[in-house]
């Protein structure tokens, strides 16, 4: 074992990150703590990504990999590993998955847990006991249970440490009870109490876990995947709500839940496709007994019920089951069906080893189906393709198309939620209709690299087409950057997005988004101001509102760009580069624009600001939602969102609207081109101590040529 003293400690940062990486790798915490704490190197995330980019990951033994991972501070980091590990194939071994799922259990990270263990085609007493003891050190004796009798029904004997967590459980869940039933019988309602008695007590409506939604049909009857029991994964049914605009809800019973042995095992994400004579179908994806991805349909029990609320899924299903070329516990997720050339077309995400594929299926009558020689598309190294989507687009307006709309004014827009990195991608392209393929123009880059929805916490998204405004609306997963433990104690996890038009931008590149106009109708008592210069480290507050739960559009100019900052070509990561300069370190033309959530004296924000760069052919213009100093509470994930923003910048001026509402900050740069949504967690600016600025940190002068700013009213959940 390489001993290290002072004279022979590397010198340069390069050596101490080389080091660090293969003491990481080579699981050495005993010699690696002290010796990197007493010269003061301190892993960063940028030191995971070069373990990820170097050649060592893949030559380690992945079960000391997985070992050395239990001293990580970061949960965060510990998902980049994960990746690494499924990219190498690392993870077929059931030894070192079952490693990696107790590092999660052991940072009490049970959503990671949930969403791997659900994932694993293989498990064994150990998996099971992992789950069981997990679920039952961080309160949620529920789950905990939930996972113990799934075990003994799928006739797998439990391990020496299974009885004993589940007598844990059974012994604390006991005392709480006895703890909050003594004295007087009539307490009120405790969140903290409910939300670990979850088989007990019915939970307040939205309350528990809710994932991606799945389709949303006009008027508007809503579907989303959620977990009634709990606030982390798991126990998963299709909620149902509907709206008549989308902002207020009116919340019914459960659409579906896991009943029939086509989806006994689970019901997850699909999709409706209205079919001739307006009648809606679900397709959606079932886990059999043997944990089999197999895809369903269901029907309404009343097409002529205005809010759908009873589903029948008839015994028929599957429709689809995956061949033998496909892997199993990859193939999920279908797709709205569309109808070309006299025939029903859906796709299916999976993956192929790294290879992530929309797998095509053609029916003449919905309802038998037969795979496509080829995938729609396919792209390398991307890993699991989650809820695609695929529709068309205009090639110049707003208004959205019929998904079955194709012709010579429309491109097409194929999305995919990467399941290696938890954001959702998409090109631009042509479907040719004859040949069934989809080829993505050269300005689209497929994989990780490509084109965002949103840079911040946004996944598993889906649209749909709003033929009375003839608009194309899109709805994304706010998941959480909190504990699995906060979520717990909160009761809840997850949220919807406000949903947002979108249509295609006029240079036919990217997509422009959009909240929907519907949200106006919650803006109450209004702020507005105009021409306010901002010098270097002004910051102006902006009063009148409730800056906690607001609305905010504003416009900046800035009289010449010959200050901006140089712009390094290295630089390919917006986020890299937000990391790097922040909102605090003085720059060129900015950083200016807002900060939000801000405690008074400011030892709370969360700043969303622009920066300008000069390159050789033009400026290159970063947006910024840098959560790093949303909030003094420990155990949370802020990280510095950004994306970068293709605008014009002849006039010199941007605009910004960001939706602030309490642990969310929705963001819009130059008109929807470019958005981030952040989950922050202040303990400080919250409610009535929530503050609003506006800045600029920038050597020019930057002036808000226009602001308008509203407060929120809550909307209507009933």
């Amino acid at each position: 074992m390489l001993k290290l003293r002072k004279q022979n400690f590397p010198k340069t940062g390069h050596e101490k990150l080389r080091l660090y990486l293969a003491y990481t790798v080579a699981a050495l915490a005993d010699t690696k703590t002290p010796q990197f704490q007493e010269h003061n190197f301190v892993p960063t995330n940028n030191h995971i990504q070069e373990l990820q980019e170097s050649q060592i990951l893949p030559f380690c033994d992945p079960k000391v990999c997985v070992s050395s991972l239990l001293g990580s501070r970061s949960v965060f980091q510990i998902r980049q590993i994960h990746s690494q590990l499924v990219v190498h194939g690392m993870l077929q071994n059931l030894i070192v998955a079952n490693k990696l799922l107790y590092v999660y259990a052991h940072h009490k990270a049970m959503d990671d847990a949930y969403a791997m263990f659900h994932r694993m085609r293989e498990r064994n007493a150990v998996t099971w006991s992992v789950m069981v003891g997990g679920f039952a050190k961080v309160g949620d004796y529920a789950t905990s249970f939930g996972i113990f009798r799934e075990l003994i029904r799928c006739g797998v004997t439990p391990d020496n440490y299974t009885l004993p967590f589940v007598i844990r459980a059974c012994r604390d869940m006991t005392d709480l009870i006895f703890q909050f039933s003594a004295g007087d019988r009539s307490h009120p309602r405790s969140e903290e109490i409910y939300g670990m008695l979850e088989s007990l007590y019915k939970k307040l409506e939205l309350a528990g876990y809710v994932p991606d939604t799945n389709f949303v049909l006009h008027e508007v009857d809503e579907e989303v995947k959620y977990n009634p029991k709990g606030s982390v994964w798991g126990n998963i049914v299709w909620a149902h709500s509907v709206s008549k605009d989308m902002i207020n809800w009116k919340a019914l019973d459960h659409a579906m839940y896991p009943s029939k042995p086509f989806d006994i095992n689970g019901v997850w994400s699909g999709s409706a496709t209205v079919l001739p004579g307006n009648i809606p179908v679900i397709l959606y994806t079932g886990l059999d007994p043997n944990n089999t991805q197999v895809q369903n349909y269901a029907v309404p029990a009343n097409a002529s019920d205005p809010y759908l609320r009873e589903w029948i899924k008839p015994d028929n299903n599957p429709l689809v089951v995956p061949t033998k070329d496909i892997n199993a516990s990859q193939f999920r997720d279908p797709t709205t069906a569309w109808w070309s050339n006299g025939q029903w077309k859906m796709l299916v995400g999976s993956r192929r080893k790294l290879r992530g594929m929309a797998y095509l299926y053609r029916s003449k009558d919905f309802f038998n189906w037969v795979k496509a020689k080829h995938p729609l598309h396919s792209a390398p190294n991307t890993g699991m393709w989650e809820c695609p989507d695929f529709y068309p687009v205009l090639l110049a307006g707003k208004k959205g198309l019929d998904t079955s709309v194709n012709g010579k004014n429309v491109k097409f827009v194929l999305k995919v939620s990467l399941d290696l990195t938890r954001y959702d991608y998409y090109t631009v392209g042509k479907y040719n209709a004859a040949k069934d393929k989809y080829i993505p123009d050269n300005t689209s880059i497929d994989g990780w690299e490509g084109l965002r929805y949103d840079y911040g916490n946004f996944y598993a998204s889906k649209t749909f087409y709003d033929p009375a405004k003839k608009r194309r609306i899109l709805w994304g997963w706010a998941n959480e950057s909190d504990s699995s433990e906060d979520d717990i104690k909160k009761g809840w996890a997850g949220i919807q997005a406000i949903p947002r038009t979108v249509w295609l931008d006029p240079s036919g590149k990217q997509l422009v988004q959009w909240p929907v106009e519907e949200l106006n109708c919650l803006r109450g008592q209004k702020v507005h101001k105009n021409n306010v210069k901002l010098n270097k480290g002004d910051h102006v507050e902006i009063k009148g509102i409730t800056a906690a739960q607001a609305d905010v559009e504003a416009t900046f100019s800035f009289p010449r760009l010959d200050k901006a900052e140089k712009f390094d070509p290295k630089w390919v990561k917006a986020q890299d580069v937000c990391a790097q300069k922040g909102s605090k370190n003085q720059g060129g033309v900015g950083p200016f624009g807002l900060l939000t959530l801000a405690s008074k004296n400011l030892e709370e924000f969360t700043p969303v600001f622009f920066r300008i760069f000069k390159a050789p052919k033009r400026h290159v213009v970063l947006l910024c939602s840098d959560a790093r100093s949303s909030s003094l509470g420990e155990g949370l994930y802020k990280p510095s969102f950004a994306g970068f923003v293709d605008v014009d910048l002849a006039d010199k001026k941007l605009s910004l609207r960001s939706l602030i509402d309490h642990s969310v900050v929705e963001s819009y740069g130059a008109g929807g081109k470019t958005c981030i949504t952040s989950r922050v967690y202040p303990t400080l600016a919250i409610l009535g101590d929530a503050h609003l600025f506006v800045f600029n940190n920038g050597s020019e002068t930057v002036t808000v040529e226009n602001l308008n700013a509203w407060s929120m009213k809550s909307p209507r959940v009933d």
